[in-house]
């Protein structure tokens, strides 16, 4: 058996047909299989009777040679097998990832086998078959390419005069078919590669493009609720942004691609999709801000009956934004946002009309502004907050230091009141307090914020210049004016009449100030004419009255003090 096994018959025939091969020594292991169990049961008999037990290396060595040619031919066969299915398989099922595989796996089957057994002429054949159908393998991993589309394979039906069209419903055709259609494995690789090469290309553009739009699978805009007006804000829009920017350059990448054109219309499309999502954030942002903006100040009835203009495109601009607002809180994915050409163009409009707002408010501004120059002291927020209250002249109160140097209030008040703080029933209102009717509103005095009051030659009754605040506050610098004037001309009389402590004490500081220096200057000019003279003394004794500190000098006036 072991001759049959090794060296005779179709086992040691190289050029018998493999799979036959394998059959036959697949026999002969169930025949070798039986003897070892016989062979067992023989030294177990020699065993139970201590005779000589019988190793049977005979059987070993053909076991062992079976084993081996088993594996040869076994190798052989499936060679063979694989290389008739790659032949003559669809060639666009086959994945030459796994031809690659098994031919790595046959070379080093054939480079072990060869070393175990040098002389046997089967690992030849097996080397033989790979070494030939290696030739073929360029080009059949170039057509076996998945990327390959029909546009592809039109070019490669033309490389031997054939038209694609008439073969393409023959999806199953074969790399030896292709062969047998006159394509050559060696003098057409070259141009099959590149043809191959540019299906590459194309295909990962193509993959590209796939991918960017299952980036936006599940991308959404986040609104939320906008304090107490009834509609939301977009927020959160980081993500999308850096999203959008990386996809556009991206995309212009792409669209410079020389591998392109078969996709232009895609890319175009969706370039065109992201640019007008762009152009879509950035004027929605835009309208956002100006809107929440100028949201506060046009619900003011003031304001809307100072601008009708404005305040009519302003409930145009706030219409269009509630309207895009509530649909984005129903449908906020990014992509169908992005479709709604309609929207762009009304936040396009929107964007128009808020232009022409702030203008208008800008100039109303600065109508306001030269009016009353005081008012440049103020910022635009600061002045909306005064001309939104005109009904309410105290709400002018915490603005007034900025308009007016060293004053801290001016002191309304109410005439007509049920009785309280004044001789006949005169109220005195400070420190923003309110009025039960803004109609009866005097101003009559300015305080400081020492506490130091004075009070106004001519009161200022701001219901007399309606709604047009700067024209009473103008009236308020002339009365600011007017009565330090006349307190400046009182105290100047009054200087002469009493000692200098008692009267520094009697009058507000201002007045102090002016008047002092006023006879200072005159002290001086008079004791230095009278030193000149020949008055020795004069300029000294005038320097010790102007000096003179005694602790009623101090000026302290208590809060409320009336001058």
């Amino acid at each position: 058996m072991y001759g049959t096994t090794h060296d005779s018959g179709v086992v040691a025939d190289p050029s018998s047909d493999a799979a036959a091969t394998v059959r036959e020594l697949e026999t002969k292991r169930r025949e070798i299989d039986a003897l070892k169990q016989r062979a067992g049961t023989c030294r177990a008999h020699q065993k139970t009777f201590a005779l000589r037990e019988d190793d049977f290396s005979n059987l070993a060595m053909t076991d062992a040679a079976c084993v081996a040619k088993t594996e040869t031919w076994r190798t052989l066969a499936e060679l063979e097998a694989s290389v008739a299915g790659w032949f003559d398989g669809p060639i666009k099922e086959i994945a030459f990832e796994d031809v690659a595989d098994a031919l790595e796996r046959v070379d080093a089957a054939a480079l072990r086998m060869g070393k175990a057994n040098r002389d046997d002429r089967v690992v030849f054949r097996i080397t033989d078959t790979a070494s030939a159908f290696k030739t073929t393998s360029p080009i059949l991993q170039e057509l076996s390419n998945r990327a390959l589309r029909d546009r592809h394979w039109e070019k490669i039906f033309a490389l031997v005069g054939k038209e694609y069209a008439d073969h393409a419903a023959a999806a199953s055709f074969s790399l030896r078919w292709l062969l047998g259609l006159g394509l050559d494995a060696d003098a057409n690789a070259h141009e099959v590669s590149k043809i191959s090469a540019v299906a590459n290309k194309e295909h990962a553009l193509e993959k590209a493009l796939r991918k960017m739009r299952d980036d936006w699978d599940g991308v959404a805009f986040k609104v939320f609720p906008y304090k107490d007006t009834g509609t939301h804000v977009v927020g959160g829009v980081d993500d999308v942004q850096q999203l959008l920017d990386d996809h556009l350059v991206k995309t212009a990448s792409m669209r410079a691609s020389s591998f392109i054109k078969p996709f232009e219309l895609v890319a175009s499309s969706w370039e065109e999709t992201l640019k007008t999502l762009q152009e879509m954030l950035d004027n929605w942002l835009s309208c956002q801000s100006a809107w929440q903006y100028l949201e506060p100040i046009f619900s003011s009835e003031d304001i809307m009956k100072q601008m009708p203009e404005e305040g009519s495109k302003f409930n145009t601009v706030d219409q269009i934004f509630r309207e895009i607002q509530d649909a984005t809180a129903a449908k906020p994915h990014a992509l169908d946002i992005a479709k709604d050409k309609q929207r762009l163009d009304d936040l396009a409009e929107a964007n128009t009309l808020l232009d022409a707002i702030q203008k208008g408010l800008a100039a109303y501004l600065e109508v306001k502004r030269v009016a009353f120059p005081r008012f440049f002291f103020l910022s635009n927020d600061e002045m909306l907050e005064i001309l939104s209250e005109t009904k309410d002249p105290t709400r002018v109160q915490p603005h007034l230091q900025k308009c007016f140097e060293g004053i801290h209030e001016v002191e309304f008040k109410s005439r007509g009141g049920g009785g309280g703080g004044g001789a006949g029933g005169d109220d005195l209102l400070r420190d923003g307090a309110a009025a039960s009717s803004v109609d009866g509103l005097e101003i009559v005095g300015m305080c400081s914020v020492e506490g130091e009051r004075v009070e106004f030659v001519t009161n200022v009754r701001p219901a007399a210049a309606g709604a047009q605040v700067e024209k009473w506050l103008v009236r308020v610098e002339f009365s600011m004016l007017e009565a330090t004037k006349s307190q400046c001309s009182r105290a100047n009389v009054d200087y002469p009449t009493r000692i200098r402590t008692e009267w520094a004490t009697r009058w507000p500081g201002q007045a102090v100030l002016v008047v002092s220096a006023a006879h200072w200057t005159h002290a001086c000019a008079d004791a230095l004419r009278r030193e000149g003279a020949a008055e020795r003394g004069a300029v000294a004794a005038c320097a010790a009255e102007c000096t003179k500190v005694r602790s009623a000098n101090v000026f302290h006036p208590p809060f409320g003090f009336n001058m």
